[in-house]
Parts: structure tokens; C-alpha cells; sequence
């Protein structure tokens, strides 16, 4: 499971993740855009370590600039991370802080459907000039591990490219 939050929201709708939902999760990774010492932060993996690539330098930038259009990096970042950290998971959940969760409930409705294959339930669509639909994020999306498997080497290209001039 994965949430999107940001230092904005820390003291608030973080920590409500924090103290109500997350607790019923057994792999969870709350992304931030700065450290917080009262909350287990997970930074997004294109601003760690140094001698970043052109393509990682653009998205640190995206990210660091902290507004509305910087979402779509930050969820694509956090999807790619959350699969490197964890590729044997069946089901990634990523969503915002402003979500509100019922761990075991998802899992179970997700019992007939088959990981290893190509899927991505719920969110709604987005779409931007040139780059078509996305998945948006909204009430959270849930990807298999076929989906990220077979994509996941092209989110940050993805997320990258869709905002270049």
C-alpha cells in the first residue's frame, strides 16, 4: 500500500493515515516531499543519491516543485518505487492522504482476480494534450503485479516526458 501525501498535509490527513488505516497494512510506504520526524517518510526514489540522469534530474525538479501539476510524477515515482522495494506483492495500492482505506476489504475483493495478468482497477481517467488518458489517481488505483512487470521501466520515461517543452 502507498500514499501520496505532502509536508502541507503532515500534521493532518498524514497522520490520519498514519493512525487509522495503515495500521491494518503489512507493506505500506507513505511518500513526502521532505522528511518528517513524527511520520515514516518514504522520499521519492528520483530525489535520493547523487549523479542523477538527465531524465531523473527533470523528474527531481517536477517533484520538488510541489504543485498541482507535479502529481503526476510524484505517482508515477512512487508506483515504480513501490514495485522495486517489493516485486513479489501481488497488488500495489496507491492513493492520496486524502483516502480513506479499509485494508482487509480490498484484498478480499481482490481474491478472483488474477495477479500475474495485466490489470488496474478503479481511479479515473485523466488526460493531457499529446499524452492521452492516464490513470489520475483520485480515490487510489490498484495495479497487479503483471501491470507493473510489464511497465514499470516506463513510468519515469512516462512521467518525464509528458511535461518537457
Amino acid at each position: 500500500f502507498g500514499c501520496l501525501t505532502t509536508a502541507g498535509s503532515y500534521r493532518t490527513r498524514a497522520r490520519a493515515v498514519k493512525e487509522t488505516w495503515r495500521k491494518h497494512t503489512e507493506l505500506f510506504h507513505l511518500y513526502g516531499d521532505a522528511p518528517d520526524e513524527s511520520l515514516p517518510i518514504t522520499p521519492y526514489a528520483a530525489l535520493e543519491g547523487g549523479g542523477l540522469s538527465e531524465e531523473q534530474e527533470f523528474l527531481k525538479e517536477q517533484i520538488e516543485a510541489a504543485d498541482y501539476a507535479s502529481s503526476l510524477a510524484k505517482f508515477f515515482c512512487a508506483l515504480r518505487d513501490m514495485h522495486t522495494r517489493h516485486p513479489e506483492a501481488s497488488w500495489y495500492y496507491l492513493g492520496g492522504d486524502d483516502n480513506f482505506v479499509v485494508p482487509e476489504n480490498l484484498v478480499a475483493q481482490l481474491q478472483g482476480l488474477d495477479a500475474a495478468s495485466v490489470l488496474m482497477v478503479g481511479g479515473p481517467l485523466g488526460s493531457h494534450v499529446g499524452v492521452g488518458k492516464y490513470p489520475s489517481g483520485g480515490s487510489g488505483i490498484i495495479f497487479s503485479n503483471g501491470f507493473l512487470r510489464a511497465s514499470s521501466r516506463h513510468l519515469a520515461p512516462f512521467a518525464a516526458s509528458w511535461r518537457r517543452e
